[in-house]
């Protein structure tokens, strides 16, 4: 039931931009709350969002100056406070990235983002309450998820090395070089057999809109907004959005889901067994974390870029 009470992490730097990510040092409480619990970080993924931050212009919401970067993280927990049921010592645990909507109320309540306007988790030791922690799958350690959904995946990219390296995970998942192939819509009909796609997960931004109509199948598909690679900027008529009704079709923003969502993730996982190691392109220490920032910066990577404790 111990935990250090001080402890390293990395934060944003303060403007002027470009920002960067800098270690520095932070006091956890003597005393925990009621519900409180204490988890030991043991690695931490990064996503674009974290390297956006560190940019003028390239993040749409508030980010809290100076704060502890990244929202992705799994831990075990150390301590808890006398009322904390949840857990157990040892569980092996991950905080959901909106923070503080008790569960249920998600969807009412304004909150906050890890590694966003809220307290990131690059850390070495992080207090939570316990609602916002979600059981780790057993058999996770420190096959794709699509592929073991029954789900076959589309991958587009500007690079064959990249696509080579899905390729080797499984020979099943298509794939796109939108440089050599600039009409993805014939592509990707050419691939389904003429029928379109269910989903398109659009982690570029809404200047791919027009494409992602294009490819949807004739009725039903749906669309995620997962992100902005491209920016805020498009250049297409708002009369497309008509296509929504016409292919009665669906087109949602996801942010991180609800603790709900989580733990239905994690029981998926558990039930399949699916190994997420293929996933991983490259790990860096605690203390080259900076580096990490600066290898998903360059857009070498193929999956994700992993900071270990």
């Amino acid at each position: 039931m111990s935990y250090p009470k001080t402890v390293r992490s990395w934060r944003r730097t303060t403007p002027p931009y470009p920002l960067s990510v800098v270690q520095s040092s932070e006091t956890l409480p003597e005393t925990l709350g009621p519900h409180d619990v204490v988890i030991r970080i043991k690695a931490v993924s990064l996503n674009y969002r974290d390297i956006a931050m560190l940019r003028e212009g390239a993040y749409p919401a508030l980010i809290d100056a100076g704060g502890i970067s990244a929202s992705d993280a799994a831990g075990e927990v150390v301590a808890l406070g006398p009322e904390a049921v949840k857990f157990e010592i040892g569980d092996r645990v991950a905080p959901t990235i909106g923070q503080p909507a008790p569960p249920g109320k998600e969807h009412d309540i304004d909150s906050t983002t890890l590694g966003g306007d809220g307290p990131g988790v690059l850390t070495e030791y992080a207090v939570f309450n316990e609602d916002y922690l979600v059981k780790l799958p057993s058999h996770l350690s420190w096959k794709e998820i699509c592929l073991a959904a029954g789900i076959r995946p589309i991958i587009t990219s500007s690079s064959d090395d990249k696509l080579e390296k899905a390729k080797e995970m499984d020979a099943r998942i298509g794939l796109i070089n939108y440089k050599t192939h600039p009409d993805i819509a014939a592509e990707v009909f050419r691939l389904t057999d003429g029928q379109g796609v269910d989903y398109v997960l659009n982690n570029a931004g809404v200047s791919s809109i027009p494409t992602d109509f294009q490819v949807l199948r004739k009725k039903g598909g749906r669309i995620a907004l997962i992100g902005f690679l491209n920016g805020f900027e498009a250049d297409w008529p708002p009369s497309l959005l008509y296509t929504l009704m016409f292919k009665e079709a669906q087109i949602a923003g996801i942010l991180g889901g609800s603790r709900a969502d989580f733990e239905a993730l994690n029981a998926f996982l558990a039930e399949k067994e699916v190994s997420l190691e293929s996933l991983v392109d490259q790990t860096f220490s605690f203390e080259n974390a900076g580096a990490a920032f600066d290898y998903l910066s360059s857009g070498k990577h193929v999956g994700k870029v992993v900071i270990g404790l």
